[in-house]
């Protein structure tokens, strides 16, 4: 997931294997073959989702195997909060004022839509079957 912080836009890239996050610096004056690792930030078990939440100055990420979500700041690559929210979450988008987050639950068949300021679930919308 690409997203411009500061002066300089940023990549957060999940790692399900290592449970973390890398965020890397995509200067444009930067090389490609020498990018930046800027920070690696220890998060859940298997993250897998992320959504940039830039009226907030976050990034939340989506754990499929641990029963929350990580919220990381922009500014200072680390995890700042953590929302409570069933296994099986993996895709995530936000509202551009940053107040909802809304989360798709896999194994729960649902939407949770989530009050980010208050790191709270508001409502559960099911959506049916995931066909495979």
């Amino acid at each position: 997931m690409l997203f411009r912080s500061g002066a300089a836009p940023r990549a957060w890239v999940t790692n399900q294997g290592s449970h973390d996050v890398t965020v890397l610096s995509l200067a444009p004056e930067t090389p490609l073959d020498a990018r930046a690792t800027l920070a690696t930030v220890p998060v859940g078990r298997s993250p897998a989702g992320v959504v940039a939440v830039a009226a907030r100055g976050e990034v939340v990420v989506s754990n499929a195997d641990a029963p929350y979500l990580s919220v990381l700041s922009m500014d200072n690559p680390s995890e700042i909060a953590r929302i409570d929210a069933p296994p099986g979450i993996v895709g995530l988008a936000a509202s551009a004022d940053g107040q909802r987050l809304f989360a798709a639950d896999w194994y729960g068949q649902q939407v949770l839509v989530i009050d980010l300021p208050g790191r709270r679930t508001l409502a559960r919308v099911q959506i049916g079957r995931a066909h495979v």
